[in-house]
């Protein structure tokens, strides 16, 4: 819907002052066959005059108390698909790089979130946790700033303020995130020797205001 420029119209255009504007799609038999292809139209009404409920009928009629704000063009149709193949996106991780430390048996893990529904800093929660693997007691969580040279690891990074808290709990790594941006990497320093393999999945949860928001059982994107 494309708002005319309240200082530039002739006269012939609709303006309003600023505020909201809500689209609503409904008019549909929830108890009817599935269709291929839905065919909706547009109308649309001034919500502080008139009833909430907005009728074709009542933005047709300009002077019905102020609430008609355009013509209703009945041959003005769009036409929705309605039948294709549902995709659902999984939370998954990338970027994801293991180092061992030869001596030790020990080394760094490093990846970056992906797919995360939208999230809330202070009030969204993401774990993941790595089928198959034993971090260790010694293991410990780092966040660091975006980086496309070092994967996240310490030297060419600085430490990301994105995360309050990374706890580390048998196979799994729990983030309370601070902000509502996801552009950090997690690296686990200390941990014990990598040993996830292409048998062991890595499943997540995403959860906002203590409500599941996301999850899954899909491998890394790397």
């Amino acid at each position: 819907m494309t708002i005319p420029d309240l200082a530039a119209t002739d006269g012939t255009e609709t303006t309003c002052t600023a505020g909201d504007v809500v689209c609503t799609v409904r008019g549909w038999n929830s108890g009817a066959a599935p269709a291929n292809d839905m065919t909706a139209t547009c109308f649309a009404c001034d919500a502080n005059t008139g009833s909430d409920d907005c009728t074709k009928e009542e933005s047709a009629a300009a002077d019905n108390a102020g609430q008609g704000v355009m013509s209703y063009a009945v041959a003005a149709t769009v036409t929705y698909s309605q039948d294709g193949t549902a995709v659902a996106t999984v939370l998954s991780i990338k970027d994801v790089a293991y180092y061992p430390n030869s001596k030790t048996a020990r080394g760094r893990l490093s990846y970056k979130l992906k797919d995360t529904a939208t999230v809330y800093g202070g009030s969204t929660t993401v774990a993941y946790t790595f089928g198959g693997q034993t971090f260790g007691a010694d293991a410990r969580c780092q966040i660091y700033a975006e980086s496309t040279e070092m994967r996240g690891y310490p030297g060419d990074t600085m430490m990301s303020d994105r995360v309050t808290n990374c706890v580390i709990a048998g196979q799994t790594v729990t983030l309370t995130l601070a902000s509502s941006k996801t552009d950090f990497h997690v690296a686990i320093v200390a941990m014990d020797a990598w040993l996830a393999s292409d048998t062991n999945k890595i499943t997540g949860v995403q959860q906002n205001f203590a409500t599941n928001a996301r999850s899954t059982t899909a491998t890394t994107d790397d």
